[in-house]
C-alpha cells in the first residue's frame, strides 16, 4: 500500500501529526469493516441474505467515507496549504479503499437484480422471435417481458386467429372479384347486342330527322350570332373592368415594395448590430480566456519551483481587510513585519 510521507509535501513530522487529527480513529474503524468485506466475499452470492449483508456493510463504509474521511479532509485541509495538500494525498489513498469496497459489495448486493434482468431479457427475445410471424396483431407497446406465461400464449393465439381471419377475408374478397368480373363480362356482351339493335333503328330513322336536323342548325346558326354579340359586349366591359382592377393592383404593389425596401433596410441596421455585439462579445472571451490561460501557466510554474519560492508565494497571498481608521495603522504595520519577518525565515530553510 502507499506510504505518504509529511516531508515530500515541506512538512514537519509534528505539524503532519496534528493536521492528521481523528484520521487514525476513523481508519481504525474502517479495519473492522474491511473484516467483514472479506468475510461476506467468502460467503454464498446466491444467497439473498448475503445480498442484504453487503447493502449494510456498504453503507457503513459510505458513512466511513462521506462522515468520517471526507469530513476530517476538510477541516484539516482549512488549516495550512500544505497540509491541504497532504490531506489531499491522504483522502485519494483512503477513499479509493472505500470506493473500491463499495464497488465489489454493491455487486454483490445486486447480484439477484442482475441475474434476474438477465433472465427476463432472454425471456423478452424469445417471445419476441415467437411473435414475429403475427407482428401485425401484436398490440403496440405490450411488455412481453413481464407477461405470465398464460397471457402470453393467449396474446399469441389472439393474433393466430387475426391472421387467419384476415387470410380467409382476402380468400373471400378474391372469389367476390372473380365473380363480379364475370358477371360484368356477361352484361358487356348483353349490351353489346342491344347497341347493334339500336343502331340499326337510328339508322331507320336518319332519314327523317334529316329535314328537321337542317331546320335545328339554321335556329342554332342564328342563336350563335346573337349570343355572339352579347358576348363581345360583356367582353370589352370585362376588359374594362380588368384594366381598372390591374392598375389597383399596381398602385399596391409599389406601396408594398416601397414597405418592403425600408423593412429590408431596418433588418440590414439590426444584423449590423448584432454583429458589432458579437465581436465585443467575442473579444471579450477572449482576453477572459487568456487571462485564465496566464494564470494557469503560473500555476503550473510554481508548482514546479523550490518550497522556499512556494512558502515566499503562500506568504505573499496573506492579506487583511482594508482600515481607515488611523488607529489601525500599527496593525497594519505589524501585518506588513510579520509577513517580512516569515519570508526571512523561509530563507534561511
Amino acid at each position: 500500500m502507499e506510504i505518504i510521507k509529511a516531508e515530500e509535501y515541506g512538512l514537519e513530522p509534528t505539524k503532519a501529526s496534528e493536521l492528521m487529527g481523528n484520521l487514525p480513529t476513523i481508519l481504525e474503524d474502517r479495519k473492522s469493516f474491511e473484516m467483514q468485506l472479506s468475510e461476506i466475499k467468502q460467503m454464498d452470492i446466491e444467497d439473498p441474505n448475503t445480498a442484504k449483508l453487503a447493502k449494510e456493510l456498504r453503507l457503513k463504509f459510505k458513512d466511513n467515507r462521506a462522515k468520517g474521511i471526507t469530513v476530517w479532509h476538510k477541516n484539516a485541509k482549512d488549516f495550512f496549504l500544505k497540509g491541504g495538500q497532504f490531506v489531499d494525498a491522504i483522502k485519494r489513498k483512503e477513499i479509493a479503499v472505500n470506493e473500491l469496497a463499495e464497488e465489489q459489495l454493491e455487486q454483490i448486493e445486486k447480484y439477484a437484480e442482475i441475474k434476474a434482468q438477465k433472465v427476463l431479457d432472454e425471456l423478452e427475445a424469445k417471445r419476441k422471435q415467437e411473435a414475429e410471424p403475427f407482428a401485425e396483431f401484436i398490440p403496440f407497446g405490450v411488455n412481453l417481458r413481464l407477461l405470465t406465461d398464460e397471457d402470453f400464449t393467449k396474446l399469441l393465439e389472439g393474433a393466430k386467429l387475426q391472421l387467419n381471419a384476415k387470410l380467409e377475408a382476402e380468400r373471400i374478397a378474391e372469389e367476390e372479384r372473380i365473380a363480379k368480373e364475370k358477371a360484368e363480362a356477361e352484361a358487356r356482351e348483353q349490351q353489346r347486342l342491344e347497341n347493334e339493335r339500336l343502331k340499326a333503328e337510328a339508322e331507320a330513322r336518319e332519314k327523317e330527322i334529316a329535314e328537321e336536323r337542317a331546320r335545328v342548325e339554321a335556329e342554332r346558326k342564328k342563336q350563335e350570332e346573337e349570343a355572339r354579340k352579347e358576348r363581345e359586349l360583356m367582353e370589352a366591359k370585362l376588359k374594362a373592368e380588368q384594366e381598372a382592377r390591374e392598375k389597383e393592383i399596381a398602385i399596391e404593389r409599389a406601396k408594398a415594395e416601397a414597405e418592403k425596401q425600408k423593412l429590408e433596410a431596418e433588418l440590414k441596421a439590426k444584423e449590423q448590430e448584432a454583429k458589432r455585439l458579437a465581436e465585443i462579445e467575442s473579444a471579450r472571451i477572449k482576453a477572459e480566456q487568456e487571462a485564465k490561460a496566464k494564470a494557469e501557466q503560473e500555476a503550473k510554474e510554481l508548482a514546479k519551483a523550490p518550497i522556499k519560492v512556494k512558502l515566499s508565494a503562500w506568504i505573499d497571498r496573506f492579506s487583511i481587510p482594508e482600515m481607515k481608521e488611523v488607529e489601525a495603522q500599527e496593525i497594519i504595520n505589524k501585518f506588513n513585519a510579520f509577513k517580512n519577518w516569515a519570508k526571512k525565515e523561509i530563507e534561511k530553510l
